[in-house]
């Protein structure tokens, strides 16, 4: 089985490694003005789509030691391979960024 993971070519300023295209997709939606109304529409839907059908981690550690709710968490998130509603999803972000 494999996973693929949708990154940008700057890295996140926490963990070093690419920023994922969500962070910059919300990020683009609140802050960008030159953004047009067509792209601004499709990154609004697609996140809407993703928000309603993306289960977020409950956690992103692995350890269950004590006290591992409180560390700062530095989760990758990757799609398995058979995501097939999802990975078209994340192309089309894509294309707008």
């Amino acid at each position: 089985m494999g996973y693929v993971r949708f990154v940008l070519g700057k890295r996140h300023p926490a963990s070093g490694f690419p920023d994922g295209v969500f962070r910059t997709a919300y990020a683009l939606l609140r802050d960008s003005a030159e953004i047009s109304q067509a792209d601004r529409e499709t990154l609004n839907d697609q996140l809407v789509w993703f928000e309603e059908h993306l289960p977020v981690p409950k956690r992103f550690n692995k350890t269950k030691s004590k006290g591992y709710y409180r560390r700062n968490t530095r989760g990758i998130a990757w799609f398995r391979e058979q995501a097939v509603e999802h990975i078209p999803r994340m192309n089309e972000i894509k294309r707008v960024l």
